[in-house]
């Protein structure tokens, strides 16, 4: 796995990191391990590059924010070392690293990365552990769907981004069915690790 982990620990915890300026600029890495830091508070642990492992489950679960309801997307991360949940919003990186799920064998053990690229935007991606390469997008960029521009009473022009996120929200669905369809075959024989979605 990507993260290495105590044997006590029931699940380690990430998110992946959507604004380069709130990553790890120095290394160039955007996945951090969220650690408790009292009975409510959580801070930023290590940084990592990557996660390993076989995905055993997806979720989208809703949370608040400054008392605005919102969703996320949860992966869970698994190899014999134990379980990782990787947790992420709507972002340039998310719609990335959900396009090349989409074309991913899940029954295969993958690695889930996301960096700081050049331009200085986050980026993620999937590949199969061991390979050089990321796994191409299902969908061309040019058949994704943009922002809706509308004017503001005031008459300042502003964006609606919902059908984006509802194009994305849709898409981690059915890396989801995929993932029930493809069960994991093989990969445990103790667990039903196939994947779901909760809304």
């Amino acid at each position: 796995m990507g993260a290495n982990r105590n044997s006590n620990e029931a699940i380690r915890f990430f998110k992946l990191i959507a604004k380069a300026e709130k990553a790890n600029t120095e290394e160039k890495m955007a996945i951090v391990e969220v650690v408790k830091n009292g009975k409510k508070e959580y801070t930023h642990g290590e940084w990592f590059g990557s996660l390993s492992g076989f995905i055993t489950s997806l979720e989208i679960k809703g949370f608040e924010f400054d008392g605005e309801k919102k969703e996320k997307f949860v992966m869970h991360i698994e190899d014999s070392d134990g379980i990782c949940q990787l947790e992420f919003t709507n972002s340039i990186a998310a719609q990335g690293l959900i396009n090349g799920l989409l074309a991913t064998d899940l029954k295969k053990e993958v690695e889930v990365s996301a960096w700081i690229s050049k331009n200085g935007y986050v980026g993620a991606g999937v590949k199969y552990k061991g390979e050089k390469d990321s796994i191409k997008w299902a969908i061309d960029l040019k058949d994704c769907p943009r922002p809706t521009p509308y004017k503001l009473p005031s008459g300042k022009d502003a964006i609606d981004n919902s059908n984006v996120l509802e194009f994305w929200k849709d898409k981690f669905k059915d890396v989801a069915k995929k993932a029930v369809k493809e069960n994991f075959a093989g990969q445990r024989d103790t667990k039903d690790f196939a994947g779901y979605v909760q809304n």
